[in-house]
């Protein structure tokens, strides 16, 4: 809009037309002496309903103030005012001024079918309320305006349930009467609304376990209505929460998610939950599979193949029954296929119809020979030869039982070695494996334990999973973390005395560790975090030295590192990495090489010691592994130097960042230092979907060239062009092939090293 244009004031006073009391007004449309009505006053009424949708509450009171006092308001405007009126009332939740205006809105209404949707919506507040029998008063009169049968089905049941609660009557009669509902062939589409209130019923009786059946069955008759489904799992969901089966609510709030309306107020809270419960749930399954898998591996051979041959029957059966509820599909696709048609001739394979045209085959199993046979076959696999008499089934039951019982060993006995070892192949064989299913579950039980205390704010379940993961694992390699936080959470929880039974255990088991150090003194985690911090901005300051050529003064800084930190600290390794690097740019390849092997050899199990061994790959050198054991690992890189090729930038970051604010701040640095060369900005992940590594990609470049002089220009501006304090990050120039066997990777794994050599030198 234009900034200088002259600011237009609400609408004040509004004319409804001609006020003069010797004017007959007429109200009736079709005898309007214009005979086209103005439709000034519809207009005001309209601009009321806007104004209340959004929420400029005063304007429309305003509004429909005028047209209620107004004498040359029309009928059928003034019976309309108290429904616009109520709609204002309820969207500001103040249901008790809504029902006064319904009940006028009831008054002057003509037509029955609106009557009873006004009377329908004044019963639902009155229930809301808690005024249970006056609510169904109002039901009752629903009934007698002769609604549509969808508003007289949602009356009566709503009358049901409130039966019992206004003193009609009991919530045995309540659920009898739902249960009549039920059984009438009229109601068979509402089903699930129908279980879903005997649900409710139930759980006012305090039933928990009837009622969740009940809803479970409501979603299981449920076909289209999405209120009554966001509903049931909604409740579900919480009913399992409150219950602590994180597992089954996790589930069920993933369903909500999918039905809920996107403005339910309790979309939030079910997003929260859903992912909260996400990384719970999965650690409880990890911990209940492997429980079992564990269990399974102690018991005999023949107590597994009897247990492959259950599991065998089970997937067998399941098959079967779901080749059985495809063909009753096909059955009755094929049945609403040849309803109606003339001169069917479904039942008779290859018929013609009057004119010639061939009927499809029927999908009918008994005229195919085929699948008759193949019935006989299984049904005398089954239950054997029998002749054809009444309850087969129930004869000589004993003998059948034992018959049963045999026929099952002796299938179970055919089962062969591979078929057993194919169906438990997830069993642990051997010691690794079940050392390996151990640390699964103690890794899991520690992952719980933290994840109640983050993620729930449960510390006495954080409690519960640490001191099962102690009891049954004393010796765990969690052992020191789980007995901090059982410190923290039992002195969240005011239980002093276990809080200091941890306490003491890690000062004295654990004397020199960073957590009884904080024990003994609380002030020591403020001066162990600033010397991070200098130890952090320490090591920015010496790479930013090698990054722009200054080996010698960055080699320098790391010989001090020791006298200005100590020789224990988080990154020792890196540093040493850095100065085999330095020494390389300083003194050659074979200085290279030497210091990158005595440094693989100093801390071998680190993740600088991967990147140091790729570095000598890249150099054609070879790897030491022990005493005389020594391989070539000259293997060639995936990357290629292509200088005069297409090249992007790509700024990789360490750790979830705000990418839109990391792009803000590269844009804003092209617009003060590339204006004219329009880069574009993009962003991908690498990594898994559990650990994502954020990539901002730059493109783009001539040739390499190009690309590095925009490196350089980063290096000389670095305070313009990421906040340091929001973002750690890497910048390298890359080739668009190099880029895409990055991608195809889905890592950045040898390409600092690659760049290293071929750019920085």
């Amino acid at each position: 809009p234009d900034e200088d244009a002259p600011i237009v004031p609400a609408p004040g006073i509004i004319s409804l037309g001609d006020l003069r009391t010797d004017v007959e007004t007429e109200s009736n449309p079709e005898s309007y002496i214009l005979k086209h009505r103005p439709a000034y006053q519809e207009g005001v009424l309209w601009l009321a309903r806007t104004y209340i949708e959004r929420e400029n509450y005063t304007n429309a009171l305003r509004l429909l103030k005028q047209l209620d006092q107004s004498p040359a308001t029309f009928d059928d405007i003034r019976r309309e005012l108290p429904v616009v009126e109520a709609y204002y009332h309820l969207k500001q939740k103040n249901f008790a001024a809504a029902i006064p205006a319904l009940e006028k809105a009831v008054a002057l209404q003509k037509d029955r079918s609106r009557k009873a949707r006004y009377t329908y919506i004044i019963a639902q507040l009155l229930q809301k309320q808690g005024r249970s029998d006056v609510a169904y008063q109002k039901f009752e009169q629903v009934l007698k305006y002769k609604p549509a049968y969808e508003m007289e089905f949602s009356a009566r049941l709503q009358m049901a349930q409130n039966a019992y609660l206004s003193g009609k009557g009991s919530p045995a009669e309540a659920m009898k009467g739902l249960e009549r509902m039920l059984k009438d062939y009229k109601n068979i589409e509402y089903k699930d609304q129908i279980y879903y209130a005997m649900a409710q019923i139930e759980f006012q009786q305090g039933r928990r376990r009837e009622g969740i059946q009940l809803l479970k069955k409501s979603l299981a008759n449920n076909t289209s209505n999405s209120a009554i489904k966001a509903e049931a799992y909604y409740q579900l969901a919480t009913l399992y929460f409150e219950d602590e089966d994180f597992v089954q609510a996790k589930l069920y709030f993933d369903s909500t998610l999918q039905v809920l309306n996107r403005d339910d107020e309790r979309r939030e809270t079910a997003k929260r939950l859903a992912d909260n419960l996400k990384e719970i749930a999965a650690n409880l399954q990890v911990i209940h599979l492997q429980d079992s898998l564990l269990r399974i591996s102690r018991m005999s051979e023949e107590e597994k193949r009897e247990l492959a041959f259950q599991l065998k029957k089970k997937m067998d059966e399941e098959r079967i029954a779901a080749a059985a509820a495809a063909a009753k599909r096909a059955q009755q696709a094929a049945r609403t296929r040849t309803i109606g048609s003339p001169a069917s001739l479904a039942g008779v394979t290859g018929a013609t119809r009057p004119g010639g045209a061939s009927t499809p085959r029927s999908n009918f199993f008994a005229y195919d020979d085929r699948a008759v046979k193949r019935g006989e076959r299984d049904f005398q696999r089954k239950w054997g030869s029998r002749p054809l008499e009444d309850n087969w089934r129930r004869s000589n039951q004993q003998t059948l039982n034992i018959l049963g019982e045999e026929a099952e060993e002796a299938a179970a006995a055919t089962l062969t070695d591979e078929e057993v070892a194919k169906i438990l192949k997830d069993i642990p064989q051997n010691e690794k494996q079940i050392r390996k299913a151990h640390l699964d579950i103690q890794t899991a039980l520690y992952a719980l334990g933290k994840l109640y205390r983050d993620k729930l704010q449960m510390n006495q379940k954080s409690i519960e999973a640490l001191e099962t993961l102690l009891q049954r694992y004393p010796d765990t390699q969690y052992q020191l973390d789980a007995l901090y936080l059982l410190y923290i959470a039992n002195k969240e929880l005011g239980n002093t005395a276990r809080a200091d039974y941890y306490k003491n255990k890690i000062i004295n088991e654990y004397p020199e560790t960073t957590y009884a150090r904080l024990l003994k003194d609380p002030s020591y985690v403020q001066q162990l975090l600033t010397n991070e911090k200098r130890l952090n901005n320490y090591y920015d300051e010496t790479y930013a030295l090698f990054t722009n050529g200054q080996y010698q003064q960055a080699y320098d800084r790391i010989e001090q590192v020791g006298a200005k930190f100590g020789s224990q600290h988080k990154l020792q390794a890196r540093f040493e990495l850095l100065k085999a690097m330095c020494l390389g740019n300083l003194k050659g390849k074979d200085a290279y090489v030497d210091g990158l092997k005595e440094f693989i050899g100093k801390y071998p199990e680190t993740p600088e010691a991967t990147r140091a061994k790729e570095i000598l790959r890249l150099l054609g050198a070879a790897v030491a592994r022990g005493p005389g054991q020594v391989r070539d690992t000259a293997l060639t890189t995936p990357f290629k130097l292509e200088e005069n090729k297409l090249h992007y930038v790509i700024v990789v970051f360490n750790g979830q960042i705000d990418l839109n604010a990391a792009k803000n701040q590269i844009a804003d640095y092209h617009k003060e230092f590339h204006k004219l060369d329009r880069l574009r900005l993009s962003n991908i992940y690498l990594g898994t979907q559990r650990e994502r590594r954020p990539i901002i990609v730059i493109r783009r470049f001539k040739n390499k060239d190009e690309a590095m002089k925009y490196y350089d220009g980063v290096q000389k501006n670095k305070d313009r062009y990421l906040d340091p304090k929001q973002f750690q990050y890497e910048l390298f120039p890359i080739t668009q092939n190099n880029y895409r066997e990055i991608l195809r990777a889905k890592s950045i794994e040898g390409y600092p090293e690659f760049f290293a050599l071929n750019y920085l030198n």
